[in-house]
């Protein structure tokens, strides 16, 4: 349920014995995505082949879903201002393109992973100023990746795939009773989050609900006098029950569109 556009094209190449021009291939998979495939869509790839599919690294993850940089699982997200030019060419098409629900999709989940970033960086710079004892410059930087994260939680509640509140309604729907139920979302939410052990965070899930609720607020305990509640403040997150309070955009694509262009000059 993520990168289509890998997955499709792994599966062409199990239908051919020779290699594939990704340069012919690309418009025939947008066509068939999309129903069409305007010239921005085409510079759109192009600039997204030069930087965020230009190499494939284990654990893609953004340091604001690990609270501090995980130093033993490298990761590199190639978001640079190539990826912007990309996702601004790729939201270009939505005038031609609006009414195809897989193109609102893809909109959503690219300009929220543009703004992700934005928002990475802000919190990157408040762990550095707070290393530095630069509290209040440490809290305005992150002030200003909440902002942008709350956004971005917002735009993948429209999404529909990329939603805690899924997640956690098909666990507690195995349940027969309160207490099934409530172990069963336990567990769900733990395999997101906590599991692993030495890979805490494995998953690192890019989800609305997750994002505003567990994420966000885990940010903010770090940088504050609980820091040494991190982990107790976890496991009460992961067995209590969870509500939903996510909510949308009215016109998820549009704002994805105006969230892009106020907050590229991070």
């Amino acid at each position: 349920e993520n990168n289509e556009v890998v997955y499709e094209l792994l599966a062409d190449m199990g239908w051919t014995g020779d290699s594939i021009d990704l340069d012919s291939w690309l418009p025939v998979y947008c066509k068939a995505r999309y129903g069409g495939c305007p010239a921005a869509m085409d510079s759109a790839w192009q600039q997204f082949r030069e930087t965020v599919y230009s190499s494939l690294y284990s654990y893609p993850r953004f340091t604001w879903q690990t609270v501090v940089p995980d130093t033993r699982r490298i990761s590199k997200l190639d978001v640079s201002d190539s990826f912007l030019q990309g996702v601004e060419l790729f939201l270009s098409c939505a005038d031609s393109l609006e009414s195809s629900p897989l193109y609102v999709n893809d909109a959503i989940e690219y300009a929220s992973y543009y703004l992700a970033a934005k928002a990475d960086d802000c919190y990157k710079r408040a762990l550095k100023e707070d290393s530095l004892g630069n509290r209040v410059a440490a809290m305005q930087q992150l002030d200003r990746s909440v902002e942008i994260l709350l956004d971005v939680d917002k735009l993948l509640a429209s999404h529909p795939l990329y939603r805690l509140e899924e997640w956690v309604d098909m666990a507690r729907d195995w349940g027969k009773t309160d207490l099934e139920k409530d172990a069963y979302e336990a567990n769900a939410k733990r395999l997101i989050t906590t599991w692993g052990g030495f890979q805490e965070d494995y998953a690192a899930r890019f989800w609305s609900g997750l994002i505003k609720d567990y994420y966000i607020p885990r940010m903010k305990l770090y940088f504050s006098e609980q820091r040494a509640d991190l982990d107790r403040w976890e496991e009460n997150w992961i067995k209590a029950p969870w509500h939903n309070t996510s909510t949308s955009f009215e016109d998820p694509l549009q704002s994805a569109i105006k969230l892009v262009e106020r907050y590229k000059g991070e």
